[in-house]
């Protein structure tokens, strides 16, 4: 337990540890550093020293020796925006079973605000994880150049991605709407900068073509509660024209769905909605 004598306003150092253990600082810092190149019996009365006097290593000063400071930083579009919660937890999971720690950066859906935020914290972290980038291709690959890069739902040439089977998603979307009765489909599109978003409308195009069904874009609108009411809206105040809208996000999706509460009318009982985000399938090694 910490050193009852020790002022609680003082923190252990280095060096007390060192005149504790009877050792040199350097030693300290190779005990938790560098452990393999300490004697076990040294490196072991040191942890204990450390422990009882309430020691900790400072994670940045480390690593200005050892080059790494266990740290990744997960940067996603839309803090506000739920899909990304189960992606925020599972990283966080994932590198605590790492002994990482997770740094969270809100991009605000801004190319800009993303960059950024990651050439600022670019020489703190060991490691990038970027969740639905807006950045363009080639600033990516500039900062994979500078540290290990993982892509989710977004493919980039030479980059570690993970995605989603959006195409295969799409058709079995537009597959299963036909088989309703349905002979026109409206994509209510998200962010223009969406990689996804162009992927699923290509792939709607693809589909509709091939069984024969009319479709149609409206938007694009942002992900927000906002964006989804603006969207149900406009799809919603021309009934008549599609029979099934089809949403790109679950949180324009909610909207959508949802048409007494976002424009004060209902939807008649020939209306489907079909949402198309997904937890990631596949994998691209880049």
């Amino acid at each position: 337990m910490p050193d009852q004598t020790r002022p609680p306003d003082k923190r252990a150092t280095i060096y007390d540890v060192a005149a504790e253990a009877d050792v040199s600082p350097s030693t300290v810092s190779r005990a938790f550093s560098r452990p393999s190149r300490v004697n076990s019996e040294t490196a072991e009365r040191v942890r204990r020293v450390a422990e009882r006097l309430g020691y900790r290593t400072n994670p940045l000063a480390r690593a200005l020796t050892t080059a790494r400071t266990r740290m990744i930083a997960l940067v996603i579009a839309d803090i506000t925006n739920p899909v990304y919660a189960e992606i925020v937890r599972g990283a966080q999971e994932a590198a605590a079973d790492g002994e990482y720690t997770t740094v969270l950066i809100d991009a605000q859906e801004s190319d800009r605000l993303e960059r950024a935020a990651v050439e600022r914290t670019m020489s703190t972290v060991d490691g990038i994880v970027l969740a639905s980038s807006r950045m363009s291709d080639s600033a990516i690959r500039m900062f994979a150049k500078q540290r290990p890069v993982v892509v989710l739902n977004r493919v980039i040439a030479d980059v570690p991605c993970v995605v989603t089977d959006n195409p295969r998603g799409v058709r079995r979307a537009v597959e299963h709407l036909g088989e309703l009765g349905h002979d026109h489909i409206t994509y209510v599109a998200g962010p223009q900068a969406s990689w996804p978003n162009g992927i699923r409308w290509r792939s709607l195009l693809e589909a509709g073509l091939e069984l024969e069904i009319k479709v149609r874009q409206i938007g694009p609108f942002s992900p927000t509660i906002e964006g989804g009411e603006r969207a149900a809206r406009e799809l919603y105040a021309r009934p008549a024209t599609p029979s099934s809208p089809s949403t790109t996000s679950w949180r324009s999706g909610s909207s959508v769905a949802s048409p007494g509460w976002a424009s004060g009318s209902r939807a008649t009982s020939a209306s489907s909605v079909s949402t198309t985000s997904s937890p990631p399938t596949s994998s691209h090694p880049g």
